[in-house]
């Protein structure tokens, strides 16, 4: 099981601007599932996981037998992001999706599909230089740019640090 070294600091930011009480919530590339957790803990009714790969993230949720009470309110779903239709989710109160727009073939189409279902959108994006990042250069342009997929609210909230690369990232809250 891996641990995304950087959740907690990501976690810290993002509570600070959210609240996730009786929030229908999405991740969208959830990966080992730890955001999936984090939003049951603090009081989400029902959560959706999707990732190209679900082995992990169910893997990590079955593992720990504390989250019995949880695994009802949980479902993870594997798709293919890259044809990811909106009529797969609706109605969503916030929708999270770090570190894998960069991985899609389209993603201003896949951020554009998100505005129409969710209320409030929590994007981090790797830049130019970073990663995957090759879209992207610096959080203007970011910031342009979800300004362009049709936000009318696009404030960043805070930065995350990767270690590996001495880069930040920005955690972006968009409605």
């Amino acid at each position: 099981m891996t641990h995304n070294k950087r959740f907690s600091e990501l976690w810290n930011i993002i509570t600070k601007h959210i609240s996730f009480d009786d929030k229908i919530v999405a991740d969208i590339g959830c990966g080992n599932g730890e955001f999936i957790k984090a939003v049951c803990t603090a009081g989400a009714k029902q959560v959706y996981g999707y990732d190209k790969d679900i082995d992990q993230s169910i893997e990590n949720l079955d593992i720990d037998l504390l989250w019995i009470d949880h695994l009802s309110n949980i479902q993870i779903i594997e798709i293919d992001i890259n044809k990811w239709l909106p009529t797969v989710l609706s109605s969503i109160d916030i929708l999270a999706c770090f570190s894998t727009l960069s991985y899609l073939d389209n993603p201003q189409d896949t951020v554009k599909n998100f505005k129409t279902i969710a209320d409030t959108v929590l994007i981090e994006m790797q830049y130019i230089g970073d990663g995957a990042g090759k879209l992207i250069k610096n959080d203007a342009e970011m910031y342009c740019w979800l300004i362009d997929c049709g936000f009318n609210v696009v404030l960043p909230v805070g930065k995350t640090h990767i270690v590996e690369t001495q880069k930040k990232r920005t955690i972006w809250l968009c409605q």
